[in-house]
């Protein structure tokens, strides 16, 4: 014990008059009072998501899916969704100056910008992945009652299950 505190003394005067070498070789000898880079196996581990996200993308009221995707991958996820979109933009003026130059109707729309946004979280893939699923059908069926067409199967029987009790 009597040695130990010696050692830490002693280290603390070295680093005290500058000489980093001597400070780091009477750090390692006296029980490790200088530390110098310590690499913790947090450095070297291969980062594994803790949560999943489900992810509602529309680009038009027609056009929406629901994603599943890490959170580790999130912020690529939604820089590529930018880059996409901002790539999408240049390329559709590329072909606008094209048409007005060759002097020919230019009749293409816009690029509309995807809206992403986060609808839940989850720790277990297969779960966030179910959801998406049930919600992609879930949309699915509602635009279809908008258009005025049937419903798919499921939902149809559900709908008369729901009409039946308030009828009865």
């Amino acid at each position: 014990m009597r040695t130990r505190w010696l050692a830490r003394v002693a280290c603390l005067v070295v680093m005290l008059s500058g000489s980093s070498a001597v400070a780091l070789a009477a750090g390692m000898g006296g029980g490790g009072f200088v530390g110098g880079d310590r690499t913790t196996n947090r450095d070297n581990r291969e980062m594994k998501p803790s949560r999943y996200y489900v992810l509602r993308v529309m680009r038009s009221m027609e056009d929406v899916t629901f994603e599943v995707v890490a959170n580790t991958d999130y912020s690529s996820k939604m820089k590529k969704y930018e880059e996409d979109y901002v790539q999408a933009c240049k390329d559709w003026a590329k072909a606008r100056s094209e048409a007005q130059k060759a002097k020919q109707e230019f009749t293409d729309k816009k690029p509309v910008k995807p809206r992403v946004e986060r609808v839940g979280s989850f720790r277990k893939e297969e779960e966030a992945k179910a959801n998406a699923d049930k919600q992609q059908q879930q949309w699915e069926a509602m635009m279809a009652k908008k258009k005025g067409e049937e419903p798919p199967k499921d939902e149809k029987k559900k709908d008369d299950k729901k009409q039946a009790k308030k009828a009865g």
